[in-house]
């Protein structure tokens, strides 16, 4: 699709450097190979390798699971607090307190304006939620961030505004969480602020896709903090997007 659509690569950041990435890492593609815990992920991490070689769309449609398992798979904990990172309008934290009903606590975190009221007025009937109109980074910062309105915004050095940027460890204070991200391409720094959250193995579902290194970068940087995580990898649409790693510690 990119080589007949080349405008992609301008719609949408996802598309650029794929091939390129999968050609001078070909060694960290490999290695993943040994890193997932169960037949399914092994046949999502080899569609999305060969996706990158041949930009045959079709190999989503093969592996697309159901939209209702997006971040709270049969092998996830039912943790009892929840981590929102990029809570859009609160469509996740929705389906979390479906998966689990009895929750202690939820943080709910989205930096773009419009979302963010959104998602407060979709989950103002639900209680011990805390609501934080801030990105998430490595450290408490000043970024810029484009303010889109939709699942689109996103910190950025072009950006038409600016937002505060948090850790998550310098928040949560529960030693372990179920935590959820999908922060358009901002995932490596926030993880790197979540370090305590790691070392005590609190699950993780947090999205792969909008960088091309994201899908081997990520999961090494959870195994430098944390090397006793199992990796499941599933994905959620007829396109690249929504490839969702998940870790579960041992």
């Amino acid at each position: 699709m990119i080589k007949k659509c080349p405008e992609l690569k301008n719609w949408n950041s996802s598309f650029n450097g794929l091939e390129e990435d999968y050609l001078q890492n070909k060694d960290k593609y490999e290695n993943l190979y040994k890193l997932f815990s169960d037949k399914k992920s092994l046949q999502v991490l080899n569609s999305v390798i060969e996706y990158r070689k041949t930009f045959d769309i079709n190999l989503f449609v093969k592996i697309a699971e159901p939209p209702e398992k997006h971040y709270f798979e049969d092998f996830m904990p039912r943790a009892d607090v929840f981590v929102d990172c990029g809570a859009y309008d609160g469509d996740s934290i929705l389906s979390y307190i479906n998966f689990n009903p009895d929750y202690k606590m939820i943080y709910c975190f989205e930096p773009d304006c419009t979302s963010f009221e959104k998602a407060k007025s979709a989950l103002k009937e639900y209680s011990n939620i805390q609501f934080y109109q801030a990105g998430l980074s490595d450290c408490k910062k000043t970024l810029k961030f484009n303010a889109l309105g939709d699942m689109g915004s996103m910190i950025s050095d072009s950006g038409d505004t600016e937002i505060d940027c948090v850790a998550l460890d310098d928040i949560v204070k529960e030693n372990t969480a179920l935590i959820k991200m999908d922060i358009e391409g901002a995932e490596l720094d926030a993880i790197s602020g979540a370090k305590h959250l790691i070392e005590n193995g609190s699950p993780l579902a947090i999205s792969v896709y909008h960088k091309p290194s994201d899908i081997w970068m990520i999961l090494e940087l959870i195994l430098s903090i944390n090397p006793r995580y199992k990796f499941y990898l599933r994905h959620y649409s007829n396109c690249i997007f929504e490839t969702v790693l998940y870790g579960v510690a041992n």
